[in-house]
């Protein structure tokens, strides 16, 4: 399950109304699949819909652990600049870059882009402050390993982290944590 790159165990796979992220979701009786449309195109993690399904996936294991799960929203704060100055393409290549250097870094997370240059980062068995520690680090080490090649410099990687507080016990819709975590973000 590491990054939303592999495919998750075989648990039954929740059915949603579209447009209603928050709404309780019938259980069917087939295994879920990593399909296509769960995958951002571009960075190859999860999309807001394959997010969506791994945290599903995660509620039974939240429940049971006192540690509880995070949920961490992490944004690329300087990707408008390189896209102003180098152009979308070195863009995208931040994204991919970024996207891959979490899941290399926290391979028990499961990694998706929620939007634009914004990640959504799932802890399992992490309290926040844990969370907080791990994605520090992720950061760090892709500080020191940059992406190279954007002329005439090298993209400065500068993120904000948020996270949500309390367990996924006590809040079930991954939306609302990840909005909570969006108001409570900080400069790494």
């Amino acid at each position: 399950m590491s990054g939303g790159l592999h495919p998750p165990p075989p648990l039954a796979a929740p059915d949603r109304s579209p447009g209603d992220s928050c709404a309780p979701r019938a259980i069917t009786t087939s295994p879920p699949k990593r399909l296509a449309s769960e995958l951002d195109p571009l960075t190859r993690v999860h999309n807001r819909r394959g997010l969506r399904g791994a945290f599903e996936e995660l509620l039974p294991v939240a429940h049971a652990q006192a540690g509880g799960t995070s949920v961490a929203l992490v944004a690329l704060r300087a990707l408008t600049e390189v896209n102003d100055a180098h152009g979308c393409l070195e863009g995208d290549r931040c994204l991919r870059w970024f996207a891959s250097r979490l899941v290399a870094d926290l391979p028990a997370a499961e990694v998706g882009r929620w939007g634009g240059s914004e990640f959504v980062v799932l802890l399992p068995a992490t309290a926040p402050e844990a969370a907080l520690e791990l994605i520090a680090g992720a950061v760090e080490r892709a500080r020191a390993n940059p992406v190279r090649g954007i002329a005439p410099v090298d993209f400065d990687l500068s993120v904000s982290v948020g996270l949500s507080p309390g367990h996924l016990s006590s809040v079930l819709c991954l939306d609302e944590l990840v909005r909570l975590a969006g108001a409570r973000r900080l400069p790494l």
